[in-house]
């Protein structure tokens, strides 16, 4: 698949167009062709250096922290999710390429109401927002 590779920090040239393997959903994950992502600081201080992608360092380092898309493939102990659903999602990274995998824990259908490009650029503000209204059962 197609997506923008971190090769370095610094400025927007360390942004370059790659064909990287595509990536395998877990058990509890969504496998989605991205229809739209946004440029958040997160993104920008990543490319920096200055705000690192948590966990180990990946093959290959794709920024994107939000997307929506159409879910592909679910995992096996995924519920309430099938190929063909309208999904949007936060991400450690990986928005910025043709594919990318969710865990169902941090997606949600995207509203009827909402093209691709809107519902690309909500999920950050949004799903923190009420992943921290669920948490304290709010």
């Amino acid at each position: 698949m197609k997506a923008i590779v971190l090769e370095g920090t610094g400025g927007p040239e360390t942004l370059v167009l790659r064909e990287i393997p595509d990536p395998t959903p877990g058990p509890e994950d969504l496998l989605v062709a991205v229809k739209a992502t946004a440029l958040n600081r997160g993104d920008i201080l990543q490319r920096l250096g200055a705000y690192p992608q948590p966990g180990p360092k990946p093959q290959f380092e794709v920024p994107g922290i939000e997307f929506a898309g159409e879910v592909l493939e679910t995992g096996d102990r995924v519920e309430g999710w099938k190929a063909g659903d309208r999904v949007m999602g936060i991400l450690a990274g990986g928005g910025y390429a043709e594919r990318c995998v969710v865990h169902q824990r941090m997606a949600v259908r995207v509203p009827d109401r909402l093209g691709w490009q809107e519902a690309g650029g909500t999920p950050e503000v949004f799903i923190t927002a009420h992943d921290a209204l669920r948490q304290c059962s709010l």
